[in-house]
């Protein structure tokens, strides 16, 4: 007489198995989120500082990438990159966006416990493309998330963006 099927014991060694597996998995798996995610966030602040910088030298006009109020519809120099930031052609070259200038950006804060700092630039909450496609001061942004590596986002006079990974896991 031939059985089909599993014995009570062979089932459980399997169950005991899967759970190690799972076990050992899960963790590393979360780190792969919350590294995609910093990614992710460092690629969309990037290509708002491309698209800022195209429509510098599309229209001829200053085009500025700013930390956005809370309606995002301005700029808020109080806030912080993490609140998110607009990018905005600055047609009167004021540094806020006044009725007429054209929003072509506006990005949400961003998740809870990444931070996003600047450095480096004239004004800490604004960045600003020339017609010629240069910034007019270089600078930096660091986006962290505690206990995972961060991106250090360098733009330099000329307006090109490079990212290298922080040199240490974020506080």
């Amino acid at each position: 007489m031939s059985h089909h099927g599993f014995t009570l014991i062979e089932l459980m060694i399997t169950i005991a198995i899967a759970a190690i597996l799972l076990v050992v998995t899960i963790p590393n798996f979360q780190g792969l989120i919350n590294e995609n995610r910093v990614t992710t966030k460092t690629n969309e602040l990037i290509t708002d500082l491309m698209v800022a910088k195209t429509e510098a030298v599309r229209r001829g006009l200053r085009v500025a990438a700013c930390i956005r109020n809370t309606a995002g519809n301005g700029c808020n120099a109080a806030g912080t990159w993490e609140d998110g930031w607009i990018v905005f052609v600055d047609a009167n070259k004021n540094g806020t966006v006044d009725a007429g200038e054209t929003i072509t950006r506006v990005h949400e804060a961003l998740p809870t416990g990444m931070t996003l700092t600047s450095t480096g630039f004239a004004t800490a909450s604004i960045v600003i493309y020339l017609p010629s496609g240069s910034v007019s001061s270089n600078g930096s942004f660091t986006l962290c998330k505690p206990s995972f590596y961060g991106r250090d986002i360098s733009v330099s006079t000329t307006g090109r963006t490079s990212t290298t990974k922080t040199a240490a896991v974020c506080p």
